[in-house]
């Protein structure tokens, strides 16, 4: 198990050229009841993962939940270049809660603050880029826009969710949905030109993300 996330955040700090003096297997609940004690709120029985943050004077403590459950699939199934592009379902679950805990630490690391719509933006992008990347499918365009499809043009959400988070994961999943469509569109520039256009993004506050997408073009004919 701890092979798997520290693979996923391993993978995550290597795209993007940042790192953390933190493990997230430091940080794993995978019993429910244990994470909602700490949470002290009610974890749905159809939420597998979700990052814990409470504040506690001027530092954060900080828990990440996923489901034993899907560890256990996800150790039996990662994917690889091998792997069905239709079987992503528990990687992105789990790559969810670790970007959440990435992002929320290395922003932490430089002093700034983060939004719930930043992590679930972000969250969203490393979903794309990082299955494009473990499926080796970073160069051809028609896989990337078979990813993004499955990604992007029919989300599903959480029927749990409250009116003001499902807004925010709407927003979130609208936005990711755009700036993936330009990064196909980036598909025949140099991996150099690709990879760096990620490690800006990332850097970006949640303003200047959003700003930096509403000025593309992009459509699925790129």
């Amino acid at each position: 198990m701890s092979n798997l996330l520290a693979n996923i955040q391993n993978n995550l700090q290597l795209i993007y050229e940042v790192s953390v003096p933190l493990n997230v297997d430091d940080f794993l609940i995978t019993d429910r009841y244990h994470a909602e004690i700490l949470a002290n709120t009610v974890i749905h029985n159809d939420s597998l993962e979700q990052l814990l943050i409470s504040p506690q004077d001027d530092c954060l403590d900080v828990s990440l939940y996923l489901d034993n459950e899907l560890i256990n699939r996800l150790c039996k199934n990662y994917p690889s270049e091998q792997s069905n592009k239709d079987d992503l379902h528990d990687f992105w679950i789990a790559l969810e809660g670790v970007s959440h805990f990435l992002y929320l630490a290395w922003n932490a690391n430089h002093d700034r603050p983060v939004s719930q719509l930043e992590l679930e933006l972000q969250a969203e992008v490393d979903k794309f880029v990082s299955a494009t990347a473990i499926l080796g499918l970073e160069k051809n365009k028609a896989f990337m826009q078979e990813i993004w499809s499955l990604l992007f043009s029919q989300p599903k959400f959480n029927e749990n969710l409250e009116k003001e988070n499902l807004a925010r994961y709407m927003k979130a999943n609208k936005y990711a949905s755009k700036y993936c469509l330009n990064l196909i569109g980036m598909n025949n520039k140099t991996t150099k030109c690709f990879h760096n256009e990620l490690r800006r993004f990332y850097r970006l506050n949640q303003r200047a993300k959003l700003s930096r997408i509403d000025t593309l073009n992009t459509d699925l004919r790129h």
